[in-house]
């Protein structure tokens, strides 16, 4: 059954959702937000409005940057753009209308069906580097914030980070490195600090709120920031 909730980042008590939701997932039509306004917990930019399928942006709905400027808006299809849709630069301005399909524009999606091929951001800042596959991007690939710092390094299926990889802060310091799945964080690695220290090491299991700072620790130790162990075993 659909019910109305609101959701807080666990950790921070701030906004994190609120809109419809089935069996413990976003499901329906729904605000996300940014969760990172620890002195409003109520008052968090809009990163998402638009519709869910089992916490995937599925449907109509439009992307946000954190100063409340449209990145996309239209069509999504299983968490990417694919259909009818529309994007926007940093300063707000259309750049693209027209069709997509697996979150590229249709044309880019159907040049680049196999091998090695690079995808860049309107601002032609390189955006991804690597091997692609009836066009999406499978095996090894780098890929690039759209200024140019390098964030990930390593496998990809089905246009996301899979299997043995490296992810970096937008310093350049290494984030994490291990197994993932569809992005996350799942099986063993290791996972650091903004300063570079270990934040942990073992293995994890899939979250459905991993993108907004949750982890599910299974096995392993983790560490404070000052260096000394804050639990060791399993969780």
């Amino acid at each position: 059954m659909i019910e109305k909730v609101v959701w807080y980042e666990p950790l921070l008590e701030t906004k994190l959702y609120e809109g419809e939701a089935m069996d413990q997932k976003m499901h329906g039509y729904g605000k996300l937000y940014y969760p990172e306004n620890v002195n409003d917990p109520e008052n968090q930019p809009l990163r998402y409005e638009g519709y869910f399928h089992q916490d995937i942006m599925h449907g109509f709905g439009t992307l946000y940057r954190r100063n409340g400027i449209k990145i996309y808006e239209g069509d999504w299809h299983q968490g990417l753009y694919e259909g009818y849709g529309k994007l926007f630069n940093d300063l707000g301005k259309m750049t693209y209308e027209g069709e997509f399909k697996n979150g590229l524009k249709l044309i880019d999606f159907e040049a680049r069906k196999e091998g090695i091929h690079q995808e860049y951001y309107d601002n032609g800042v390189l955006k991804y580097n690597g091997e692609w596959k009836d066009g999406y991007k499978n095996g090894y690939g780098k890929a690039y914030w759209q200024d140019g710092t390098l964030w990930y390094e390593g496998e990809f299926k089905d246009d996301k980070p899979h299997g043995y990889g490296k992810m970096y802060y937008y310093s350049g310091i290494l984030r994490y490195e291990g197994q993932l799945e569809d992005m996350q964080y799942v099986g063993w690695g290791k996972e650091y600090f903004k300063n570079g220290d270990l934040k942990f090491e073992g293995t994890q299991k899939k979250n459905p709120r991993f993108f907004y700072g949750v982890r599910s620790y299974e096995v392993g130790i983790l560490y404070d920031e000052d260096g000394e162990i804050r639990y060791e075993g399993r969780f």
